[in-house]
């Protein structure tokens, strides 16, 4: 455990690291051991379930921005500051911007260096969910950081789960000596649970060599084959709609061009959650039976607040040949076409 610790640090380049048993319990966990009463967060509207529940534990004021709208981020940072301006609070609070490098609910990249450069400016510090986007940004796999060419010390706290990537169980947070330390006595999922069974921690040590060693070249090969599905999809999917997708059934795709994660929306909605999921179902039947393919309808818990609308979600592996993904992508688009119009 103390091994995997130290080399998901390295693997950053960050001065420390702690793991956790549980990939949910990760941020769940981290944001209220830093968040408390009379704290300020400002998060983006799509975050994932573990990031909601952690905001809702820590009892911070929570103020959400726009997903990936730079420009309310920016207006919401502004009032605060007028609001200080006019009355200077009597007593310091932390204040944090929390993203996801990679959003899990819609398969979209965060602009970070926009967020780290309104951070620096408007005194907030940064925390990055990078459970997506490890292993599958930047040149060789290092994360939202690496991509977008900023400081791994420019988020205060990176935490993440190692169910992606690294192909086990658990979850992650980096930081320096303090940020850590303080997480072994103060956050919730690492006092009162078990740790992480040997064997996983084994599997996320070799999982981190191999991204070492092969990174460059498997993130190549992943970037190459998610282009290429989104290519694919998108031509698929505006064959099904007829004429740019204005009439008839449909799916539309969301989720950026180099993502491995992206969403299939209905185009005409049934009006309620248990219908559109049942519509889904059936394509993800029929992509199965045609292609192979194993596609999955999202499952939100019950107890989540801000669950996103119902959607199939596609993950891309480097591993996936072409001949796949076009069988794939063709199967989709003859089952969206069959989808009822409004």
């Amino acid at each position: 455990h103390l091994d995997l610790e130290r080399d998901i640090a390295d693997f950053y380049g960050i001065e420390k690291g702690i793991i956790y048993s549980y990939d949910i319990a990760t941020s769940s966990s981290v944001i209220p051991a830093f968040l408390k009463r009379g704290d300020l967060v400002v998060c983006d509207e799509g975050v994932n379930f573990a990031i909601q529940t952690g905001l809702d534990l820590s009892r911070a004021f929570v103020k959400e921005f726009r997903h990936n709208d730079m420009a309310d981020l920016e207006r919401i940072l502004r009032v605060v500051a007028e609001a200080d301006e006019r009355e200077p609070p009597k007593i310091l609070n932390r204040r944090f911007i929390v993203v996801e490098g990679l959003y899990q609910n819609t398969g979209l990249i965060a602009p970070l260096a926009q967020v780290v450069e309104l951070a620096e400016r408007f005194k907030f510090r940064v925390m990055l969910e990078e459970s997506m986007s490890m292993g599958t940004l930047g040149v060789t796999g290092h994360g939202a950081c690496e991509h977008h060419g900023v400081s791994v010390s420019a988020p205060s706290i990176i935490c993440g789960t190692m169910s992606a990537s690294l192909a086990t169980v658990g979850g992650f947070c980096l930081g320096e000596p303090s940020v850590v330390n303080h997480q072994r006595l103060s956050s919730t999922a690492y006092c009162f649970s078990a740790s992480l069974p040997p064997f996983n921690a084994t599997a996320g040590i070799v999982a981190l060599r191999l991204l070492r060693s092969e990174g460059k070249d498997r993130v190549a090969a992943l970037r190459r084959n998610c282009v290429a599905m989104h290519k694919l999809l998108t031509a698929a999917l505006a064959g099904s709609r007829g004429d740019g997708g204005a009439e008839g059934g449909g799916l539309w795709l969301m989720g950026d061009e180099i993502s491995p994660v992206k969403h299939l929306h209905l185009v005409h909605s049934t009006g309620n959650r248990a219908g559109d999921e049942a519509l889904l179902y059936q394509v993800c039947d029929e992509v199965l039976e045609k292609a192979g393919a194993l596609l999955v309808v999202c499952d939100y818990s019950p107890l989540q607040k801000r669950a996103p609308r119902s959607s199939i979600r596609l993950t891309i592996c480097a591993a996936h040949t072409e001949e796949q993904l076009e069988a794939c992508a063709a199967a989709i688009g003859k089952a969206a076409a069959r989808l009822p119009s409004a």
